[in-house]
C-alpha cells in the first residue's frame, strides 16, 4: 500500500472505531518512536483510542514476549492489530484469541521521523516550568513547587551543571523514598533493617536518612549501606573461601539468622537477591526502582517494583541515570576472611568523582527542602509523574559519566558508538589462539551468571566436557565452548536474550535472528568484540565473534528405529535451511544427487521463518520418555543418536574449568562417547 502513512493509519483506525473495536496500534519498524506514532494518530484526532505498543521502544523483537505484553494490557473484547508482517502481525495475534485482526501493509517513507512532528515537542527548559508535565495529585504538585523554589539556590551551591542533573534525579529518588516509606508503614515490624545495596543504593539511602530524621519513627527500619555485587554474591556460591568472607561480613554487620531484611536496589533482575538467598542465613524482601525484565520472567523473588514495564521513559534512560546514583567508591569484588570488602580498580577520574559528589549534594539539599517544608504525612509521589520528568535528563550533560558492569567489566553508557576501552575489547586484527581462552572464559562467566540468575539448567558437552574432565580446561585446538540445555530452559534463554539480559557486545545468535547463519538449529552466544570468522561464512554478513554453542536437548524415543525416523525428519528441515542460508550444494551431505535440485526448489518456495518453525516442531514432537538427545545439532555428527537420561542433568556437579567452574552431567563417560 503506497501513500501517506498518516492517511493509511487514520483510515484503518477510523474504520475499526466505527465498528466498535478497541484499537491497539503496533508498529514493528524500529525507525518509528512512540512520540512519532502518537503524533501521527493525534493529527487524525485519534489520541487515546487504545494502548500504544511499539517493539523498538520497548526492546521487544520476539514473538512470545511482545504479544504477551500487548494482550495482557488490552481490554477485554474485540481488538484490531495493525502491523507490517503477515506472520507476526497477522497470524500470531489470532493464536492469542483476538477475533479481529487487521494487517496493514505500509511502505514507510524514508522521512518517517519528520511526519507529524515539530520542534516544540522536544523537551525545553526545566520540567517544573513545562505544562506538559502534569502533576497527578497534591504530592506531585508540592514536589514541583519545591523544585521551582529550591533549584535556583542549589545551583549557587553546587553549580549550574550539577544542579540541572540533580533537578531531574531528585524527584525520582524522593518519589522512590515516599513509596518505600508507605510500604514500610503498611507492614510495620516486618523488617529488622533496610539494606541499601552498593553501589546504586547509596544516594537512595542518603535521601531515606533525611526522611527518617524528619518524619521517621520506630516503625521505619534502620538503614544500612550493604555491600554486595553480582560478582561477589556469585563468587560466594561457587567458592567456599569467598562464601566464608561473605558470612564474616554479615556477622560483622550484626545481621541475624532467621531475620528478614528489606533489600533495596535500583534497576536489576534480582540477581544479587537470588544469589544471596542461596547461602545467607536470613531472608530478603526486595524493593526495586524497576526491573529490566519486569513481570514477564518468573522472578521467583519476594520483591516489589516502583516502576513497572509501562514506564518506557524511565527504562530507556536508566543507564544514563544509574551512574549518578552510584557511590563514589569502586565496585565490590569480594570479602577477605575477616569480612572486609575488597574493591575493584576505580575507573573514574577525580573530576568525574567530584561531579558525582556535587550531584549527590544537590539531590540531598532538594530532598531536605521537600521533606522539611513541602511533604505532608502519607504523601506518595506517583511513579508515572516521575517518569514524565525523565526526558529532561536528555538536556543534561551526562555523556561523560559512565558505569562499569561489575560482572562483565563492560562500560555501560548511553553513547551508542562509544568505543570500548583498549583493555576491555579484543581487537579482531590481533586476536590469536592464545587470546581465545580468556575471552571464552569471560563469555562463559556471563552466560553462567544469567543461567544462575533465572534458574536455567545447562551442562558442558562435547569438547568442553572432555576438557573439564581430563584437562580442567580447554583441550588442544578447541576454539569454542559447548553446552547443552533442556528445551524448556533453552527456549527461556532465547526469550530472555530478547529482553536484553546479555549486554552489548554479546549477542545470542539463532537461526531466527540471523538469516546469514545456520549450524543445524541451535544457538550461539557470541562476543562481537572478539572477531573470529570461519571460511564457510566469509562471504556472508552473519554475526561473528568467539562463541558458546548452546544445544537444546529434546525428548527422545526409547526405540532405536523411532529415533532414526525422527532424525530423518529433522534432517530434511536442516538441509532446507542450509540450502536457504548458503545456497550451494556443498552445504548439505548424504543426499542422493538426483534429489538435490528438489531441496533447492523447496527452499526457494518457503520463507525462512516457516522453515525454522518446521524444524522446531520436528525437534520437539516427541512426548516425554525420561530420555533426551540433541536433534538440532549438526546432522553429520552420529552422536545425535546418543540418548541421555534426564537424571544425568538433574545430578550434574560443578567442576573446575580454567579459572571458573562449569556443571558436568552425571554419567559423563557416556556423554563423552560422542
Amino acid at each position: 500500500m503506497q501513500g501517506d502513512i498518516n492517511q493509511c493509519l487514520s483510515s484503518l483506525v477510523e474504520y475499526e472505531l466505527a465498528r466498535g473495536k478497541n484499537v491497539a496500534y503496533y508498529c514493528a519498524n524500529p525507525a518509528i518512536s512512540a512520540r512519532e506514532a502518537c503524533a501521527m494518530l493525534g493529527q487524525a484526532g485519534l489520541v487515546g483510542t487504545g494502548p500504544l505498543f511499539l517493539a523498538a521502544e520497548m526492546g521487544l523483537f520476539t514473538e512470545n514476549g511482545l504479544y504477551r505484553l500487548m494482550y495482557e494490557h488490552l481490554p477485554e473484547g474485540p481488538a484490531v492489530h495493525i502491523g507490517l508482517d503477515v506472520l507476526r502481525d497477522g497470524v500470531i495475534p489470532l493464536c492469542y484469541g483476538k477475533r479481529t485482526v487487521l494487517t496493514g501493509f505500509l511502505e514507510v517513507p524514508n522521512n518517517i521521523r519528520l511526519i507529524g512532528l515539530d520542534s516544540e515537542e522536544t523537551p525545553q527548559g526545566d520540567w517544573f516550568e513545562n505544562d506538559s508535565v502534569q502533576a497527578r495529585g497534591p504530592a506531585d504538585m508540592r514536589l514541583a513547587s519545591c523544585a521551582r523554589a529550591v533549584l535556583p539556590t542549589i545551583a549557587d551551591t553546587v553549580g549550574a551543571s550539577a544542579s540541572q542533573v540533580a533537578g531531574v534525579i531528585a524527584p525520582l529518588v524522593v518519589g522512590f523514598t515516599t513509596w518505600l516509606a508507605r510500604q514500610f508503614a503498611e507492614d510495620v515490624g516486618a523488617f529488622d533493617e533496610a539494606l541499601f545495596v552498593s553501589r546504586d543504593g547509596y544516594l537512595v539511602k542518603e535521601v531515606y536518612d533525611v526522611f527518617c530524621s524528619l518524619h521517621g519513627d520506630a516503625s521505619l527500619p534502620v538503614s544500612r549501606y550493604f555491600y554486595t555485587s553480582r560478582k561477589a554474591s556469585r563468587g560466594a556460591i561457587v567458592s567456599d573461601e569467598e562464601r566464608k568472607g561473605s558470612l564474616s561480613y554479615f556477622a560483622a554487620c550484626g545481621l541475624k539468622p532467621g531475620k528478614t531484611y528489606a533489600f533495596i536496589e535500583f534497576v536489576g533482575a534480582g540477581t544479587c537477591q537470588r544469589q544471596l538467598e542461596r547461602f545467607a542465613p536470613f531472608c530478603l524482601s526486595g524493593f526495586y526502582f524497576g526491573s529490566r525484565v519486569g513481570n514477564h520472567v518468573t522472578r521467583k523473588l519476594d520483591s516489589q517494583l516502583y516502576f513497572d514495564e509501562d514506564h518506557v521513559s524511565f527504562f530507556s534512560r536508566y543507564l544514563v541515570l544509574e551512574p549518578f546514583l552510584s557511590a563514589d567508591e569502586a565496585s565490590l569484588s569480594s570479602f577477605d576472611s575477616a569480612g572486609k570488602p575488597i574493591f575493584e580498580v576505580e575507573y573514574r577520574t577525580l573530576e568525574e568523582l567530584q561531579v558525582l559528589r556535587d550531584v549527590h549534594e544537590g539531590v540531598v539539599l532538594f530532598a531536605r527542602e521537600y521533606f522539611e517544608n513541602w511533604y505532608e504525612e502519607g504523601d506518595v509521589i506517583a511513579a508515572s509523574f516521575v517518569d514524565s520528568i525523565m526526558p529532561y535528563l536528555d538536556l543534561c550533560d551526562t555523556d561523560r559519566m559512565m558505569l562499569v558492569d561489575d560482572l562483565s567489566g563492560r562500560v555501560l553508557t548511553k553513547v551508542v558508538d562509544e568505543p570500548m576501552p583498549e583493555d576491555e575489547a579484543v581487537d579482531s586484527a590481533s586476536s590469536t589462539v592464545d587470546d581465545m581462552p580468556t575471552s571464552l572464559c569471560q563469555l562463559l562467566d556471563v552466560f553462567d551468571a544469567v543461567c544462575g540468575e533465572f534458574g536455567l539448567t545447562y551442562v558442558a558437552t562435547h569438547g568442553t566436557l572432555l576438557g573439564a574432565i581430563r584437562e580442567r580446561g580447554f583441550v588442544a585446538n578447541d576454539d569454542d565452548i559447548d553446552v547443552a540445555m533442556p528445551r524448556a530452559d533453552y527456549d527461556a534463554l532465547i526469550d530472555l536474550a530478547a529482553w536484553g539480559v546479555f549486554p552489548e557486545p554479546l549477542f545470542l545468535q539463532t537461526p531466527e535472528n540471523d538469516e546469514e547463519h545456520f549450524t543445524g538449529g541451535y544457538a550461539r552466544l557470541r562476543n562481537r568484540a572478539a572477531k573470529v570468522t570461519r571460511p564457510k561464512n566469509h562471504c556472508h554478513f552473519n554475526e561473528e565473534g568467539v562463541w558458546i554453542d548452546i544445544l537444546p536437548l529434546d525428548n527422545c524415543p526409547v526405540d532405536d528405529k523411532e529415533v532414526e525416523k525422527r532424525q530423518r525428519i529433522v534432517r530434511r528441515w536442516q538441509r532446507l535451511l542450509y540450502v536457504k542460508t548458503y545456497g550451494d550444494t556443498g552445504c548439505i551431505w548424504d543426499v542422493d544427487p538426483h534429489k538435490i535440485s528438489a531441496y533447492f526448489l523447496l527452499a526457494d518456495m518457503m520463507n525462512r521463518p516457516a522453515l525454522c518453525r518446521r524444524l522446531y516442531a520436528s525437534c520437539t514432537a516427541v512426548k516425554p520418555t525420561g530420555l533426551l538427545t540433541c536433534f538440532a545439532g549438526n546432522y553429520r555428527c552420529k552422536a545425535n543418536n546418543v540418548r541421555f537420561a534426564e537424571t544425568d542433568i538433574a545430578r550434574a556437579v560443578r567442576v573446575p574449568f580454567e579459572d571458573v567452574t562449569i556443571p558436568v552431567p552425571d554419567n559423563a563417560e557416556k556423554w563423552l562417547d560422542l
